[in-house]
């Protein structure tokens, strides 16, 4: 599907591939146009956001809506550097 403006995506659950929220989201702001993406974003759903948030290397931003306050909190996380990027090693010389 190719929508021309397409100003706001709601996901209501996450994709289990992250390629695939990447590809979702891509719908807004294309061609330089502005557009926003809203995902609704459960506890059960933490490994997809993890996976989300490495992909495209940024934290997204969590939001609680009121009337929507959580049973479960969504914990934070934290990007990590991928397995194969090398470690810097510094050497004091004395």
């Amino acid at each position: 599907m190719d929508i021309d403006l397409l100003p706001h995506v709601v996901n209501f659950d996450l994709p289990h591939v992250s390629e695939d929220y990447v590809h979702r989201i891509g719908r807004t702001g294309r061609a330089g146009q502005v557009g926003e993406a809203v995902s609704l974003v459960c506890a059960d759903e933490l490994d997809q956001l993890k996976g989300i948030e490495r992909l495209t290397n940024q934290l997204l931003t969590r939001k609680i809506v009121t009337g929507f306050e959580p049973v479960h909190a969504l914990p934070e996380t934290q990007l990590k550097a991928p397995a194969h990027a090398k470690k810097e090693t510094s050497s004091k010389k004395t």
